[in-house]
């Protein structure tokens, strides 16, 4: 795989860039997915044309989501940071895979017909294709509708685009996974902890609407402040020290409280660059759930190297920081 400078303050670190392995992943499933699809349309089955309240093409975005799962899987198995411009080449695979699928329908469509390829050029069956598209009856679903005529490359586009762009999604959900750069490996979940409220919901509720908002409010800020406090006990500790304040917390997911703190401890599987989150699950007035992120620590950038010059003026006694205690809160 090839490598690229991080321009994250740490010059000196290179992150691993997917290469041939990740994308022939990607390939792979994209070319099941296209075989599916072709089988699918010689057996008058078309999901790519499956629409929600005729304008989103879900048939054409869940299709997608298949196509891209090879990119997402092999980004994550082999530790890969996906960059943006990756993403982008997803996309731009994911409109070549569109009309790939076209093409091989095309071809089984004038070999059935015995039509030669001079006869019927690819491009005059993307415009019968675009032009002749039409859905289903509502009322009788064995019938078709009229022909769309010009409408119908608007259709064909939401289509192409809902294909690119389910492609994409699987490795943007890998795109903002948690990742340590200096080990160059995705984090891992280890350990979660809950601030509770001593009110239980089922007192909160029970209450008149009016006191009842009064009370989740005043719950709220309390827990809030607890959480505030928490995380900034830890903004400036080392991994262990966060992680014997994350063992004081509850471990056991609340079930009747009126109000808690999911905090979520994530961590390096190499070393002790971590990150963590809080969030805030309750209700409003209404009965509603209702949740907020309140804070994220993030303790796996890279400081910058020292130059020389600096390190001799520093006393050579001192250790150097374990690991990077930048955070930010929000």
């Amino acid at each position: 795989m090839s490598d690229q400078d991080l321009d994250q303050n740490a010059p000196s670190i290179r992150l691993k860039q997917p290469g041939v392995i990740v994308y022939l992943c990607g390939i792979a499933t994209s070319v099941l997915t296209i075989f599916a699809v072709k089988w699918g349309n010689a057996h008058d089955f078309y999901p790519m044309g499956w629409f929600v309240n005729g304008i989103l093409p879900a048939g054409a975005i869940l299709i997608g989501i298949v196509s891209g799962v090879g990119y997402a899987a092999g980004s994550r198995l082999l530790h890969v940071k996906l960059g943006g411009w990756f993403l982008a080449l997803m996309f731009a695979t994911g409109v070549i895979d569109y009309f790939a699928v076209q093409y091989l329908t095309y071809t089984s469509v004038i070999d059935a017909a015995r039509v030669p390829s001079e006869a019927y050029p690819f491009i005059d069956y993307l415009r019968d294709n675009a032009e002749q598209m039409s859905f289903r009856d509502r009322h009788d679903r064995n019938q078709h509708g009229s022909p769309l005529g010009l409408w119908g490359y608007c259709f064909r586009l939401l289509i192409v685009l809902g294909f690119a762009i389910g492609a994409m999604i699987p490795s943007l959900v890998v795109f903002g996974m948690k990742y340590c750069h200096r080990c160059q490996v995705y984090l891992r979940n280890h350990r979660i902890g809950y601030f509770r409220s001593p009110e239980s919901w089922t007192e909160v509720k029970a209450l008149a609407k009016a006191e009842r908002q009064t009370a989740l409010e005043q719950i709220g800020a309390a827990i809030v402040a607890r959480a505030e406090q928490f995380a900034q006990a830890v903004s400036e500790t080392n991994f262990e020290q966060t992680d014997a304040l994350m063992r004081e917390l509850d471990p056991q997911a609340p079930r009747d409280s009126a109000a808690h703190v999911l905090v979520t401890l994530m961590k390096c599987p190499h070393c002790d660059a971590h990150h963590l989150s809080g969030s805030l699950s309750t209700y409003n007035a209404s009965n509603e759930n209702a949740s907020a992120q309140l804070f994220v620590l993030d303790k796996t950038q890279i400081r910058p190297p020292r130059p020389a010059a600096d390190d001799d003026a520093m006393d050579s006694s001192a250790p150097p920081p374990a690991n990077d205690q930048s955070f930010r809160a929000r």
